[in-house]
């Protein structure tokens, strides 16, 4: 009861707006300001123990989030603070894990990196994480960390550097973003100083070098697939095609016009066939890499795809959801204006793909406002359908 008494009376309301990190810039060589001014409430986000009472999770990781997310309030370029505040939310994700069943915990990993070298997969869940929330948690996570990286922490502390591709690691390990688990992996190798634990960091990179490979591999293979499928469906037209012709022989004059109306359909279809099977195909790939656990490849293949496609607009939920999978609100928010302005997004999409964003930033009464936007655009839709038909039927005499 004190625990919730203390955490109650000390949890701060929500900041303002978030302004966008800015990269580090020539003033920031000459002047080093964000890392030297330290902005308020930077370390109470860690401080566990308030007005002499401990507390204790959930309480003290959410409570650690509200002093941290006003430090980041106060002062955005600071990579440190944002550093924290992704610690803060993972740690918020290590105690809601806890909670789960035990397949959907991380297993422990012996001193000496012998399991974590041999079996990288060992150190994730078994399956993906069954939770909304801890999944809206993670994106907060990286999109802190990125926030960091942003920042210019690799430009800075070295403490802090290592700090963040270590944590970012984590998380990709944890999340099983495996491309990126390598890419920090590396990275941190760059700060690590320790014979010992160079040559732990060394055997983690072999492990997963060897695990990207083999769904890179993989990533290949069944594009190609795609690809030999698409021709093999236009090489069974082209036998209806030759079936047709010779069928036109013997047919009578009425017939014959039909066949060749047939055949003609059928030959743009083939050739369509033929034409997408060997045209890049960023979008099915990006599905392709996602569900390989690729998510820096899938986002690769995203970039590629015009804003103002439609197919881009028919995944619209698959691409935002792959910008906060790697901790970019910003690219989703970006790219869901661009396709709004398009007018192609059906009613409520973009207010609800808009609140997730919202979501990831901590913006929870933004949020809140575009879900029930979402809702009321969803509903009116529903409503006017209805009216609609009732009036089909009224003029039809059905009613």
């Amino acid at each position: 009861q004190a625990n919730v008494l203390a955490f109650r009376s000390q949890r701060l309301p929500p900041p303002p707006t978030d302004r966008t990190v800015t990269a580090p810039g020539f003033i920031d060589t000459v002047w080093p300001i964000r890392m030297t001014v330290r902005p308020p409430g930077l370390f109470k986000g860690t401080v566990y123990s308030i007005g002499g009472r401990w507390l204790s999770q959930p309480g003290a990781g959410v409570l650690a989030t509200s002093y941290l997310r006003e430090a980041v309030s106060a002062n955005p370029d600071n990579p440190d603070a944002h550093l924290r505040l992704g610690l803060a939310y993972m740690t918020i994700i290590q105690n809601e894990l806890s909670q789960l069943p035990p397949e959907f915990q991380l297993t422990e990993t012996p001193s000496g990196g012998e399991t974590q070298a041999a079996s990288p997969s060992a150190k994730r869940p078994a399956r993906l994480i069954p939770s909304d929330v801890i999944l809206t948690r993670h994106h907060q996570a990286m999109a802190s960390l990125q926030s960091a990286l942003l920042a210019g922490a690799d430009r800075w502390k070295k403490e802090t550097a290592l700090g963040l591709h270590t944590a970012m690691a984590m998380a990709c390990q944890q999340n099983r973003l495996i491309d990126l688990w390598l890419q920090h992996l590396r990275a941190q190798r760059g700060y690590v100083t320790n014979p010992e634990q160079r040559a732990v960091v060394d055997a983690d990179i072999a492990a997963v070098e060897k695990e990207v490979k083999q769904r890179l591999d993989l990533f290949k293979q069944q594009v190609d697939q795609l690809s030999a499928e698409r021709r093999e469906q236009a090489g069974k037209l082209d036998g209806e095609i030759a079936s047709r012709t010779e069928s036109i022989k013997s047919a009578s004059e009425t017939d014959r016009r039909r066949l060749e109306g047939e055949i003609e359909m059928i030959r743009r279809q083939a050739s369509l066939l033929r034409a997408d099977a060997e045209r890049d195909r960023p979008m099915e790939n990006a599905q392709v890499a996602f569900a390989l656990e690729l998510p820096g490849k899938a986002m690769e293949e995203i970039e590629k795809i015009p804003t103002t496609s439609p197919e881009a607009d028919a995944s619209a939920n698959f691409i935002v959801r792959v910008y906060l999978r790697l901790g970019f609100p910003d690219k989703a928010e970006e790219r869901l204006r661009l396709m709004r302005g398009a007018g192609r997004l059906g009613p409520g999409i973009y207010s609800w793909l808009l609140a997730q964003t919202q979501l990831t930033r901590g913006q929870f009464d933004a949020a809140r406002t575009s879900l029930e936007q979402a809702i009321a655009e969803v509903n009116a839709t529903r409503l006017r359908d209805t009216i609609d038909k009732g009036f089909a039927k009224i003029l039809q005499g059905r009613m």
